[in-house]
């Protein structure tokens, strides 16, 4: 199944468009390739981190109903176990 594209305009400077021809000629990729990338990788990234919002929002939401936490001395000490490469038992809120 072939997907559909629709063509966009994107207005830039001159200086813009000719420092993505000097890229695009570096990388050996078209400047249509590199303008796709950039929004791609830009979407991905703004949807990252509205879904680390959202969680984030719904902790507080879930803290605020429960009263359920914890120290952050004691999840640094958690997170420092997992980086060094040692096992760390799953934390528990209280």
């Amino acid at each position: 199944m072939k997907t559909q594209s629709a063509p966009v305009a994107v207005k830039l400077t001159p200086e813009t468009k000719e420092r993505l021809r000097i890229v695009a000629e570096q990388q050996d990729r078209s400047i249509h390739w590199l303008m796709k990338e950039a929004v791609n990788q830009f979407l991905d990234r703004e949807e990252s981190k509205a879904a680390l919002r959202a969680a984030a929002d719904e902790s507080w939401r879930h803290y605020q109903e429960t009263g359920a936490g914890m120290a952050l001395e004691k999840a640094n000490d958690w997170m420092d176990q997992i980086i060094s490469g040692k096992k760390a038992k799953p934390l528990e809120c209280r």
